[in-house]
């Protein structure tokens, strides 16, 4: 396996395992979220925390592959560049995804449920690029 395979499987694999749990037991999984950003600080420290595991490895290994410069690895880090955009809004401004993050998890409604899916399926798609398309 190449560089950029194993970060786009590890990226897959922490999209299963962030998501996953909301789907099998939404409302402790929304309870314990939002515990998790219950504060402005623990907001910026969960921002820094996956750009530095989701944003700059994406980007640095797509960077790094330019040997084998292929479709894949412009979106492997063009989706990188916008984790590390969000994330750098997100560290800027931790009053204001606090407070969006406690609306948007302590709404506990239905609509979380299909979103959380959608974030596994993607995990799964995005192992599956790196299993099998990398």
């Amino acid at each position: 396996m190449n560089p950029v395979a194993i970060v786009i499987f590890f990226v897959g694999v922490l999209n299963i395992v962030g998501r996953g749990p909301h789907v099998v037991a939404p409302l402790a999984t929304a309870v314990y979220y939002q515990r998790m950003c219950g504060s402005p600080g623990r907001v910026r420290l969960l921002g820094t925390l996956i750009l530095t595991l989701v944003g700059l490895p994406l980007v640095v290994t797509a960077r790094l592959s330019h040997a084998e410069k292929s479709d894949i690895t412009v979106w492997i880090e063009c989706y990188g560049w916008l984790v590390t955009a969000a994330m750098i809004v997100v560290i800027a401004l931790p009053g204001r995804w606090h407070r969006a993050a406690s609306f948007y998890w302590g709404s506990r409604s239905a609509r979380l449920w299909p979103i959380s899916v959608l974030k596994v399926a993607f995990g799964i798609f995005l192992c599956w690029v790196a299993l099998f398309v990398l």
